[in-house]
């Protein structure tokens, strides 16, 4: 069952080759909301494969991720 945020999917857009993908989000569950999927989307896509050093910000395999969290548009302090 996916997380109401979520809504069952996830959009992966490559930017390099315009190539769009929906991601299923059972993975990035455990994760909780927008901070701790973008990051374990990053860690899945830019870290975890191991031949990007992290020096480069215009590198191709850098990710942008647009996420809400939780809390987003409530008023609640970060």
């Amino acid at each position: 069952m996916a997380t109401p945020g979520f809504a069952g999917k996830i959009l992966l857009v490559n930017l390099s080759n315009k190539e769009i993908n929906a991601l299923d989000t059972e993975k990035y569950e455990a994760y909780g909301g927008g901070h701790g999927t973008s990051t374990a989307l990053f860690w899945d896509y830019c870290v975890a494969p191991g031949d990007w050093d992290l020096q480069d910000a215009f590198h191709p395999k850098n990710m942008v991720s647009l996420m809400t969290g939780a809390v987003s548009g409530t008023g609640v302090p970060p």
